[in-house]
């Protein structure tokens, strides 16, 4: 079963959703804030899905001009349902999980958590979870909160914002 429109579909989703939440993020009056990126990413995120969704439907309304009828006919360029399932879908729901661990725990162990979480997914060994998932999610907090002074929200359950 060809779902060339499901990843388009859902990272539209996010998008949107990015957005939405983005705009809740409070900001200083005088700084750029915290929004910044997210809202940025989003709007990023939705141009392009929106440009990749025109295209399709361009391609298939000319099919005899754009697009090789032997590839298709032969199934390449398409998504199918199992590689989508066992390939993509992990990690759309890790981008879910993150963003609930964020509003939960806060930037730090967020992070950590869900960089745990993604490294074992690809398969790593539990040595190279601990000190990439530890060390990188902790040396991207220094960098960012506290050297470039950025707004990090804390969690509702668990506030580290006095690190």
């Amino acid at each position: 079963m060809n779902i060339n429109w499901l990843p388009n579909l859902i990272l539209l989703l996010f998008a949107i959703v990015f957005a939405v939440e983005a705009l809740q993020i409070s900001t200083d009056e005088d700084s750029i804030g915290a929004r910044m990126v997210p809202l940025g990413m989003s709007v990023i995120m939705t141009a392009l899905v929106v440009i990749q969704i025109a295209n399709d439907l361009r391609a298939r309304r000319s099919i005899g001009v754009d697009i090789d009828l032997a590839t298709e006919a032969a199934g390449a360029g398409t998504i199918s349902l199992h590689g989508f399932l066992t390939r993509s879908a992990p990690l759309i729901v890790l981008m879910a999980v993150y963003g609930v661990f964020h509003v939960w725990f806060g930037y730090l162990i967020a992070s950590v958590l869900t960089g745990y979480l993604v490294f074992r997914l690809f398969g790593n060994n539990l040595k190279t979870i601990l000190i990439h998932g530890t060390v990188g999610s902790a040396l991207l907090f220094v960098i960012f909160v506290k050297l470039l002074n950025i707004y990090d929200p804390p969690g509702s359950l668990i506030d580290i914002s006095g690190l």
